[in-house]
């Protein structure tokens, strides 16, 4: 199990994806250091903590930093920019541009165990239109326009209302455990206790904060 622990540093105990090409001149040789399982991954920030929740995340770049390790999207980038399945594993788009279908993964789980499914995703960008959430302005601007169903538990179509090239870069927002927040009102999301302890699909998993 991989955790974050919050101090002066942010420790994140887990896999540590790092490989270090060392280039020793004074022999003419090299050494590659292989990614291990376990050990410790160390980043220094400057600033705290305040709600780690990847709606909230755009007001403060630590709650970025370290929501991007605890929670996935749809889709990601990769380290040309392009967008690659994440959460969901394909979609497709209609010839006229105006609706995605998404095919979710059947293979992912939350920190807590449960089954990821479309009513996470279905409670997430729902909440982000709520006009009670205290989501940032472009955000929420941007998902009201959007029209979301589950096609069912595995499926979720996305009706937008002209073609929008950028579209796929939205659904690259984390994803939150509807069965943990769907009680919850949105207007009360920004300032609950999950913030703190939040549960996600990422690699690495809140173990404690401190600060």
């Amino acid at each position: 199990m991989k955790h974050i622990r919050w101090q002066a540093l942010i420790a994140l105990a887990g896999i540590a994806f790092l490989s270090v090409v060392l280039t020793i001149f004074a022999f003419g040789a090299s050494s590659v250091d292989r990614p291990d399982f376990g050990g410790t991954y160390v980043e220094g920030v400057a600033g705290r903590p305040n709600a780690i929740n990847p709606i909230f995340s755009q007001y403060n770049e630590v709650d970025r930093d370290i929501a991007s390790l605890v929670f996935t999207g749809l889709t990601r980038s990769d380290e040309n920019g392009n967008i690659k399945p994440d959460l969901a594993s394909k979609w497709s788009i209609s010839p006229n541009g105006l609706i995605y279908t998404f095919t979710l993964r059947a293979d992912v789980y939350w920190h807590d165990g449960e089954r990821f499914s479309a009513e996470d995703v279905l409670y997430t960008l729902h909440t982000i239109q709520d006009p009670a959430c205290r989501c940032p302005p472009d955000l929420a601007g941007f998902w009201r326009t959007v029209a979301i169903t589950a096609v069912d538990s595995a499926n979720i179509r996305f009706q937008l209302t002209q073609p929008y090239a950028p579209f796929l870069d939205y659904t690259r927002i984390g994803i939150l455990p509807a069965h943990l927040l769907k009680e919850v009102a949105p207007g009360d999301l920004f300032l609950h206790p999950f913030n703190r302890r939040p549960v996600g699909t990422g690699p690495f998993q809140i173990a404690e904060l401190t600060a």
